[in-house]
């Protein structure tokens, strides 16, 4: 058995999330693999890998030298990029971010940002008092309604809360992300979630896209926020937003990938080995695409098993640096 204890995670959370455990945050959460901190606690994962809690600035490849944070680096020898696609902050029609970054106005993409939400939560809450107050849920992925729950299980009533959803598809605007198929794809499984839904008390909102928001400067807060249909315009007064767009891969991250001359062709391209245009750097995820040469669009990553994908990179790695080893 080859052991390697050279192995180190640059990660923004790091492995904090094992820190903050939370029956309410988990909520929030979709449990989609197996490696959650129990587990990892478990196969004593921290013995074998260093973690680094920061985010990659510059990758130099002449050196084979990461910068982290603009103040610090470190060197390799292979470096592995599996950043993948993240929800982002809301941006305006025209493509272009928002100036401002209000405190009530949530995306989650990992626990320690869960756990963020929940403590903001609880503040913007306490603030409210008896005062009638909303809360938006808007997006059509599964984390919408995980963060339902998390809502409902934090103590929010259904009647508090709205679900603001892109789907069914019925914008005219060719600009807009299409919504062609439910979540679950499975019409009794979505008309059982949306009744159990407006059960409690929730009320749904469907085929509106967000436009627009009122930003209060003396509290940093929005609020209200603006959605449209094909026909109509929707103004909600709210306490708080959970924004679920598109997946995207972040603005940095592309940044650093371009400026270090790594072949980007709307995802960072590899080749059937999940290597690079530079034979040191490997990709996967839904971070990366195989080259046009392949012809192979459809056997993308982001269309497979995120665990399996991580075993098969991990075997033919491990055939690479110990050949010796092998049957």
């Amino acid at each position: 058995m080859v052991t390697f204890n050279n192995v180190t995670l640059i990660c923004a959370s790091g492995m904090a999330a094992s820190k903050v455990g939370s029956r309410i945050r988990d909520a929030f959460l979709i449990k989609k693999y197996f490696m959650d901190p129990r587990h990892m606690d478990m196969i004593s994962l921290k013995t074998y890998v260093n973690v680094i809690s920061g985010k990659v600035s510059k990758i130099d490849k002449k050196n084979q030298i990461l910068v982290i944070n603009n103040n610090s680096f470190i060197s390799y020898d292979m470096l592995f990029l599996m950043n993948g696609e993240q929800f982002l902050q809301p941006i305006r029609q025209n493509r272009t971010p928002f100036v401002e970054k209000p405190d009530n106005v949530f995306v989650i993409n990992n626990a320690i940002e869960a756990n963020n939400a929940v403590m903001k939560l609880k503040q913007l809450h306490a603030n409210y008092g008896d005062r009638d107050y909303t809360i938006i849920v808007f997006g059509h992925f599964l984390q919408a309604h995980t963060t339902l729950n998390g809502l409902l299980m934090f103590g929010i009533p259904g009647k508090n809360l709205v679900l603001v959803e892109p789907f069914p598809y019925c914008m005219a605007l060719e600009k807009r992300q299409r919504h062609k198929v439910s979540i679950y794809n499975d019409p009794d499984i979505d008309e059982a979630v949306y009744d159990h839904i407006r059960a409690e008390g929730i009320q749904v909102y469907q085929s509106y896209y967000f436009i627009d928001w009122e930003f209060d400067p003396s509290e940093n807060v929005i609020t209200m926020a603006k959605f449209e249909s094909r026909h109509h315009m929707l103004e909600l007064e709210c306490m708080a937003m959970f924004y679920f767009a598109e997946k995207e891969i972040h603005s940095r991250v592309y940044k650093v990938i371009n400026q270090a001359g790594l072949v980007y062709d709307g995802r960072l391209v590899i080749d059937n080995k999940c290597r690079t245009n530079d034979p040191k750097i490997y990709g996967a995820g839904t971070l990366t695409k195989y080259s046009r040469k392949y012809y192979a669009m459809s056997m993308s990553h982001k269309y497979f098993n995120r665990v399996e994908i991580g075993a098969k990179l991990g075997e033919q790695i491990k055939n690479v640096i110990t050949p010796h080893k092998n049957p």
